[in-house]
């Protein structure tokens, strides 16, 4: 046929236009699209976990009635510092049966939580760090309403007792009944 050829076959009227991958033919594989630059996305995602990652409490939570010193945490989780003075943002479920909470900052050192207020709704907990001072590595936490879907979010924390755990993912929706 005239001007197919056998990488790219003659497109029928009723058929989608083709998409291409990969290397552009024209340009040759050196040369990618409108390919990301991937060593510069990766560096401003290591950058923002770099920034945040001091910011983020590691939580043992352990039990009502569990021994001081002999207890083993019943459930774990993450936090994030919101004030210098040691308020905490977390989810509701970690703190749901506390009896005691333990938050290790990035720095090791440990405290003692309080529980200041839950919203099984949203699941979210506020903690506030019992006799952690006013010097405590606070996030600059960004506008929600600014978020859209198709965009990247850079998470921190720990699950599954995994400190200073990183990773990336998009927003998938938003205003999801849950």
């Amino acid at each position: 046929r005239p001007g197919a050829t056998p990488s790219q076959p003659e497109a029928s009227p009723t058929a989608p236009a083709p998409v291409q991958l990969g290397a552009d033919p024209e340009t040759g594989p050196d040369e990618v699209g409108d390919a990301p630059d991937w060593a510069q996305f990766n560096r401003q995602v290591g950058s923002v976990a770099e920034r945040v990652r001091e910011s983020v409490v590691y939580l043992a939570v352990t039990a009502p009635g569990a021994p001081r010193g002999d207890e083993f945490p019943t459930e774990t989780g993450s936090a994030v510092l919101l004030s210098p003075d040691g308020y905490l943002l977390t989810n509701a479920h970690v703190v749901r049966a506390a009896g005691r909470v333990t938050a290790t900052l990035s720095d090791r050192r440990e405290f003692d939580a309080e529980i200041v207020g839950t919203d099984p709704t949203t699941d979210l907990a506020v903690l506030r760090l019992l006799e952690a001072g006013r010097d405590l590595p606070v996030a600059r936490l960004g506008d929600s309403d600014d978020v859209e879907v198709g965009e990247g979010v850079v998470v921190v924390g720990s699950p599954l007792r995994l400190q200073s755990t990183v990773t990336f993912g998009i927003v998938s929706a938003l205003g999801r009944q849950v």
